[in-house]
């Protein structure tokens, strides 16, 4: 799969060889705000670190172990969601998310992940789908409350970001709950 439609404004699309100005630019434009979550920040600093990214994410799912993909709103490139693990053995998947600064707070990545649960239950038949955030990241940990995940525990300084430990909060949502999730979610 190479891209996925999610509404009329928004698209799931594996990220080309090409596009590595975009994504470079996009990352330059919400750097700071990236940094404040996001490790891999400082060391995304050229076109070139951008398409080393592309080509990974591309073998990674060449070899089915990742779909990460741009996030495309109105044709223009907003940040990035997909399934950055994909664990074909005990059908499970770990979403990822990122967007930028200026595109927030429109429901684009609530929006983007509700397609991903779709594909990854109802096409692809995983069994679990988990999202891992930083309790400290309020927008972040509001995403899988809302679509219906539950919390299920913490794992404490998973993650070094910059000069400290970050912990993840790790929320779960099962197959068999997501179409009560789906109907019962909230705006």
């Amino acid at each position: 799969m190479q891209r996925l439609v999610v509404d009329r404004h928004l698209e799931l699309r594996l990220l080309q060889a090409a596009e590595a100005p975009l994504l470079a630019a996009l990352v330059d434009r919400s750097r700071d705000h990236l940094r404040a979550w996001l490790p891999w920040v400082d060391a995304s600093l050229s076109t070139c670190d951008s398409l080393a990214f592309i080509e990974a994410t591309r073998e990674r799912h060449a070899n089915r172990e990742a779909w990460e993909s741009g996030i495309w709103r109105d044709g223009l490139l907003a940040g990035m969601a997909g399934y950055n693990e994909l664990d074909w053995t005990h059908r499970r998947g770990v979403i990822g998310y990122w967007l930028a600064a200026d595109c927030q707070g429109q429901g684009i990545v609530t929006r983007c992940c509700r397609a991903l649960l779709d594909q990854g239950f109802d096409r692809w038949g995983l069994h679990r789908v988990e999202i891992h955030c930083s309790p400290r990241n309020h927008r972040s940990r509001a995403i899988p409350r809302r679509l219906g995940f539950t919390l299920e525990g913490c794992l404490r300084q998973t993650e070094r970001l910059h000069d400290r430990y970050e912990d993840h909060e790790v929320y779960g949502l099962l197959a068999s709950e997501w179409p009560a999730a789906r109907d019962g979610e909230r705006d």
